[in-house]
């Protein structure tokens, strides 16, 4: 029975390693990350290698889709939120990415200065803080005197305020 498992644990590892890469890579997992889940999965079809074995090969198939797939979703649930002191220009909505164009292209001071040059002198000591002295939000909020709430608030209406500027910069 031990020779029998392990010849099907061979035979599902050589069947199924690339098809659960290409899954995984799929759902745009990166290759460290997808060796890591594949390897996980593979492990765990061993550690139940015995259910496995009296499954049909399409419930086989199946039961190991699903492991990836459940431990790369648990691997989301995990990880911590998303961290709150993002610049101004990463939480413009934009349906492109032209963007990432303009930054690239090297016309990222332009779109500031203009940005700048649209906002109100409370504003652009925001900007300054937020994009070039790179400071977190409760490093803000203690320069500005004000609380966490309060600067939210006032980071939330300037990008509402930039947003259509910065989307002009981006049809020239």
């Amino acid at each position: 029975m031990v020779d029998e498992n392990n010849k099907l644990a061979e035979e599902l590892i050589k069947n199924y390693y690339d098809a659960l890469m290409k899954y995984c890579f799929a759902l745009k997992v990166s290759g460290h990350d997808a060796e890591d889940f594949v390897s996980e999965t593979f492990k765990r079809m061993w550690e139940n290698i015995e259910l496995i074995a009296s499954l049909q090969p399409k419930a086989q198939k199946a039961w190991l889709y699903t492991t990836v797939s459940n431990l790369i979703k648990d691997s989301y649930k995990s990880k911590p939120p998303l961290p709150t002191e993002d610049n101004i220009l990463e939480n413009v909505p934009c349906e492109n990415k032209e963007i990432e164009r303009v930054v690239e292209d090297c016309q990222f001071e332009n779109i500031i200065k203009t940005l700048k040059e649209n906002a109100s002198e409370e504003e652009r000591k925001l900007l300054e803080l937020i994009i070039e002295k790179n400071k977190t939000y409760d490093q803000i909020a203690k320069e500005l005197n004000v609380n966490s709430v309060t600067l939210r608030t006032r980071i939330w209406r300037l990008r509402k305020k930039l947003k259509p500027v910065a989307e002009e910069l981006l049809k020239k």
